[in-house]
């Protein structure tokens, strides 16, 4: 077998070099994977979120984000539906645990597999009859036009968070927002982002929002800490295949560290029912087999509803969940809030 060496422009190599103070040999591997700016080459060798760079570029953020905070303040119930994949689960996870930490009101679905894919017409009116005035969806949505339609006629807003493709007049799509990094108006730097990396990115971006409307101090609730839910966002973006690169890798590093951690009970649970010790590091390896194929398991063979409510679990309930684990279909395949 003949070895050969990748070709790497050395002007790239020496400007890395000299931006990071790292070793030339340290250059030329980053720029050899194709990281040849510094900001991407500090992110990938120092992963920090400060090195993220901001949604401003993202379009329909703002809307997203001003309408979600109208919400919460004014108390407005709160509908959150995913996809019935591991990107899917985890993104209404994330939304879900986000939004009832400053406050919401919220109810939460996920699809089943026997309704078909994506936001159906029948989960839209099923939320407008549990009272939602706002709806995300999360891993879905944007080509789901007749389940936006549907929300749109009782009038509920409908906010879509998501990374598939968009339609040729994803301009003027229908929700009231979309945001996803493939619209043609979008100019973040960065398209390879999971679902539930972009809703890690709007629900940072509404608890900066509810901060500067003094939403905390009048409500006397302690503003969240978002990076606990980074775990999430490792779990859904190495389960969804997107390329570790970029933002992807910084926010799947910080969240395989939280993992590490095992801060929450229904992961603890889960890795424990899968034989992963204490001791044993958590790494993307243990993810994409220990985990993933357990918390798809589910939606793939029927509902996915018990894979969002291990995720969701508190410590009480966690281990029995996990310990039982077998794919079910409950009726409704729905929770309710509190």
């Amino acid at each position: 077998m003949q070895l050969r060496l990748r070709r790497v422009d050395e002007a790239l190599v020496q400007k890395l070099a000299g931006a990071l103070r790292v070793r030339v040999a340290t250059a030329r591997c980053l720029v050899g994977r194709g990281v040849t700016e510094p900001r991407d080459a500090q992110g990938f060798i120092d992963p920090r979120l400060a090195a993220l760079r901001p949604p401003t570029g993202l379009a329909g953020m703002s809307r997203a984000v001003g309408r979600i905070a109208d919400a919460v303040i004014a108390g407005q119930r709160i509908g959150v539906f995913g996809d019935y994949d591991v990107d899917g689960v985890t993104t209404a996870a994330l939304l879900t645990a986000f939004l009832r930490s400053v406050g919401a009101t919220v109810e939460v679905a996920v699809a089943r597999r026997d309704a078909g894919y994506g936001f159906t017409p029948a989960a839209a009116a099923d939320f407008v009859a549990r009272g939602c005035e706002v709806i995300v969806t999360g891993d879905c949505g944007t080509s789901d036009l007749e389940a936006l339609a549907v929300a749109a006629a009782h009038g509920t807003d409908v906010i879509v968070v998501d990374h598939h493709t968009v339609p040729a007049a994803g301009d003027a799509h229908p929700a009231l927002a979309l945001v996803n990094p493939h619209r043609a108006d979008s100019t973040f730097p960065f398209r390879g982002m999971a679902s539930v990396g972009l809703a890690f990115y709007v629900a940072a971006a509404v608890r900066t929002e509810l901060r500067d409307r003094r939403h905390f101090e009048r409500s006397g609730r302690t503003d969240p800490d978002v990076r606990e839910l980074l775990d999430l966002v490792a779990l859904g973006t190495i389960a969804d295949l997107v390329p570790l690169a970029c933002e992807n890798r910084i926010l799947t590093a910080l969240g395989l560290r939280r993992l590490q951690s095992r801060a929450r009970p229904g992961i603890a649970a889960l890795l424990a029912a899968a034989g992963v010790s204490e001791e044993r590091e958590v790494d993307a390896r243990t993810v994409a087999w220990k985990l993933a194929p357990r918390i798809n398991a589910p939606g793939r063979l029927g509902a996915a509803m018990p894979s969002l409510e291990l995720l969701l679990a508190d410590a009480g309930s966690a281990a029995e969940r996990a310990q039982s684990w077998r794919p079910r279909t409950p009726s409704g395949g729905r929770s309710r809030s509190a």
